[in-house]
C-alpha cells in the first residue's frame, strides 16, 4: 500500500530551472526573484548553498508557481522517511531519495476556482531527505558506507528564506504540510509564523494525513529522542526556540508537544488537521515502531493526541471514514464528505470547511462550519476505558 501511494503521488512536471548565486560574502543566496518569472510557468529554484537530497547525483529544488504576490501557499510536500539503513534501503517504504513533485491537485491547484486558495502564489518545499524537513545531519548509509546527506532543515530554510525576500507586504499566509510533510508542519509552523509575522498577515496552517508519532507514551518519547539527536541531529536547528532546543536537548521534545505549544504562542493563526480514521499510511508508519499496531489502536491512540490539540481554541479536525491517504492534496479535496468520500448525503463538506476556515470566518461560535467533523456514535476517550474494536466512532470529548 505504501508502494502504491508514493507511485500515485509522484509524477514529472515540466518546469523551468533557476538557480540561485552565492550572496558577497558567503552568506545565503541571491536570485530568482519575482520579476524574472512569469505565471504560466512553473520554476524548479536551486538554492545550491547547504541544501542536499539523500541521492547526491540529485540537487535540491523547491518549486514556485506564481500568483497573487500578497498571498502566499507554503506547502511541505512529504514523501516517507528513513531512520536506519534498513528504512534508506527500502525505498518501496517511503524514503524517497530525489525531489520528485508530485501533481498539481486539490488543493495545490491554486487555479481552480473552486479552491479556497485559488490565485495564491505557490511554494512547494519538495522532500528529498527523509527526515520530516527537521534533519540537518549526514549518515553512512550510502554503498560501502558512503555519507548519505539529510538536509530537511537547510531546504525548508532555503525556500522559507527566499519567500520572505519575495513578500514584502502579505495579506494572506496558509501553510500545508500533508503526509510527512504534516509532520514536518509540526516542526516549522512556530518558525514559518514568526518569520512572517511582521507581515500582519491572515494566518491558516493545514495538516493533511499524518496527526503524529503514535506510540504508546513510555516508547514515544524514547523513539523520538534517539531519533532526533542521534540520527536527524534536529535539536540544534534554528527552526526551535532556545526553550524547545533545550528540551529536545534533554529528550523531552516531540514534534506533537511542539505542534501544541505553537497554537498557544500563535492564537491569531488558526491551526487545522484532517485525516481519515484508518489511514493506511500512517498506520504503517507507526508500525514500524509499534509492530502490534491495528486500525482499532492506532484510532484509538490518535484520539488521544487529538484531544491534546484540542485544548487549544484556533485548533480545528475534520476526520474521515475509510483508509485514505493525503485528503487536501488530492482532486478527492472537492467530493470528500463527512462520512468518507462516497458518502452522498454528509454535510459539511471537506472543500466547505477549509473554506470557511480559509477565510478566518469567526467567531467560531458562531458558524457551524468551523467546528470539529466527525461521523459515528460518540464513546469516551480515556485511560482504563473500554477500547472498541472499530474505527466507527467519535470521540465525545471533542466532537
Amino acid at each position: 500500500r505504501w508502494r502504491e501511494e508514493q507511485q500515485l503521488y509522484s509524477s514529472d512536471l515540466p518546469m523551468e530551472q533557476c538557480h540561485m548565486k552565492a550572496a558577497r560574502g558567503g552568506k545565503g543566496a541571491k536570485g530568482c526573484a519575482f520579476n524574472s518569472m512569469s505565471s504560466e510557468s512553473i520554476y524548479a529554484v536551486h538554492p545550491g548553498g547547504l541544501t542536499a537530497c539523500l541521492d547526491s547525483s540529485a540537487p535540491f529544488y523547491f518549486v514556485v508557481k506564481l500568483g497573487d504576490p500578497k498571498k502566499l501557499l507554503f506547502t511541505l510536500d512529504g514523501a516517507g522517511a528513513c531512520w536506519n539503513k534498513g528504512s534508506f534501503d527500502r525505498e518501496a517504504y517511503g524514503c524517497v531519495k530525489k525531489p520528485s513533485p508530485g501533481p498539481w491537485s486539490g488543493m495545490l491547484d491554486v487555479t481552480d476556482k473552486r479552491n479556497p486558495y485559488y490565485g495564491y502564489t505557490v511554494v512547494r518545499v519538495v522532500d528529498c531527505s527523509g527526515d520530516l524537513f527537521a534533519g540537518n545531519a549526514a549518515s553512512a548509509w550510502g554503498k560501502k558506507g558512503a555519507l548519505v546527506q539529510q538536509r530537511g532543515y537547510q531546504n525548508t530554510k532555503a525556500a522559507l528564506e527566499w519567500s520572505l525576500l519575495q513578500f514584502p507586504q502579505l495579506s494572506n499566509l496558509a501553510v500545508l504540510g500533508h503526509s510527512t510533510g504534516a509532520l514536518g508542519v509540526q516542526y516549522w509552523a512556530d518558525r514559518i509564523l514568526t518569520t512572517f509575522a511582521d507581515r500582519n498577515a491572515s494566518a491558516v496552517v493545514h495538516s493533511d494525513s499524518f496527526i503524529g508519532w503514535l506510540e504508546p507514551q513510555e516508547v514515544l518519547q524514547t523513539t523520538q529522542a534517539y531519533i532526533n539527536n542521534n540520527v536527524w541531529n534536529v535539536c540544534n536547528n534554528l527552526a526551535l526556540s532556545a526553550k524547545h532546543q533545550k528540551l529536545c536537548a534533554a529528550g523531552e521534545f516531540t514534534f506533537q508537544s511542539h505542534f501544541a505549544d505553537t497554537m498557544k504562542l500563535h492564537k491569531e493563526a488558526l491551526f487545522t488537521m484532517v485525516s481519515s480514521k484508518a489511514d493506511m499510511t500512517q498506520i504503517a508508519f507507526n508500525s514500524f515502531f509499534n509492530p502490534d499496531l491495528t486500525k482499532a489502536s492506532w484510532y484509538w491512540a490518535a484520539n488521544f493526541q487529538l484531544q491534546a490539540f484540542g485544548w487549544y481554541p484556533n485548533f480545528r479536525v475534520y476526520l474521515l471514514d475509510g483508509d485514505a491517504h493525503r485528503q487536501i492534496s488530492r482532486d478527492s479535496f472537492y467530493t470528500a464528505k463527512q462520512a468518507g468520500t462516497t458518502a452522498e448525503s454528509q454535510v459539511p463538506t471537506l472543500l466547505e470547511w477549509i473554506t470557511a476556515i480559509a477565510k478566518c470566518d469567526w467567531p467560531v461560535e458562531e458558524h457551524q462550519l468551523l467546528g470539529h467533523v466527525c461521523n459515528g456514535k460518540m464513546v469516551t476517550v480515556m485511560s482504563g476505558a473500554t477500547e472498541p474494536s472499530d474505527s466507527n466512532y467519535c470521540d465525545e470529548s471533542l466532537f
